[in-house]
């Protein structure tokens, strides 16, 4: 996913209220991720100061409050656990 996308992706869920999920969201470029965080806060902000729009980038969408983002990141726990039960067998030994 580049910029370009995540900035289409934003746009749509703040003009229409619609769910978004960002699934690994770790393996983002560091480039698309700065443009999250930055999306991310300018809508958050006009959300909590009530405004009817939000400026992304360079347009102003009508803000709907219905909507919702969530990242989710790929789980380090099967490794540390993995890693864990291999550690305890060795330490039984």
């Amino acid at each position: 996913m580049n910029y370009e996308q995540l900035q289409d992706i934003f746009r749509g869920m703040a003009a229409t209220g619609s769910w978004v999920c960002f699934d690994n969201y770790n393996h983002l470029a560091p480039a698309v991720l700065s443009v999250f965080a930055q999306l991310m806060s300018a809508v958050m902000e006009a959300l909590k100061a009530g405004k009817a729009a939000v400026h992304l980038q360079s347009d102003d969408i009508q803000l709907s409050p219905s909507g919702a983002c969530f990242a989710l990141l790929d789980s380090a726990l099967k490794y540390i656990y993995t890693e864990t039960v291999k550690l305890s067998h060795i330490l039984d030994k």
